[in-house]
């Protein structure tokens, strides 16, 4: 298979925007099936960009024959039957940097979501609640405070670097 081009590639997920654009032109992508059957319309699919909302397991692989590579978007595998896909013949990917700057993100914004109470801010707003006693919906001050992070993986230095420049 080595110098062969893929020339169907399976989407289980609608989310893969920049990884399609930069498929070559040549390749035709086949999407997800709306149905139970996800894979339905998976049959000449060479690679697969996979999420977690599959099983790839040896049953799905016997479905699959032209199948060589599941590439698994984000960290983990555990959705992947890697012992069936070893005995299939395919070979399997992730992308372990790929959810760690949003991820990041998004646990920087919970956290000060909660520091300034903006959830509960635009719940009274929204209700009429909103006027000069707003006082106990201004929060706290992040700068000067101390941040406790539980792992450093990837994730949590990232986190850590993002709090360490200024918040």
């Amino acid at each position: 298979m080595a110098g062969m081009p893929f020339t169907h590639v399976w989407v289980e997920a609608p989310f893969y925007s920049n990884a399609l654009a930069a498929l070559p032109s040549e390749v035709t992508v086949l999407y997800a099936a709306p149905a139970e059957d996800r894979i339905a319309n998976a049959g000449p699919a060479q690679g697969i960009l996979a999420s977690s909302l599959v099983q790839y397991n040896a049953d799905l692989f016997r479905r699959l024959p032209n199948l060589r590579i599941v590439t698994r978007t984000g960290i983990g595998v555990d959705n992947v039957d890697l012992e069936a896909a070893t005995a299939a013949g395919v070979v399997v990917c992730n992308t372990p940097e790929g959810p760690t700057e949003s991820t990041a993100e998004h646990t920087v914004a919970i956290l000060l979501n909660l520091a300034k109470r903006i959830k509960q801010g635009n719940d009274n707003l929204a209700a009429g609640k909103w006027g000069p006693r707003a006082d106990p919906l201004i929060g706290v001050e992040v700068r000067g405070r101390t941040l406790g992070l539980v792992g450093l993986g990837r994730i949590g230095r990232r986190v850590a670097h993002i709090c360490g420049v200024g918040l």
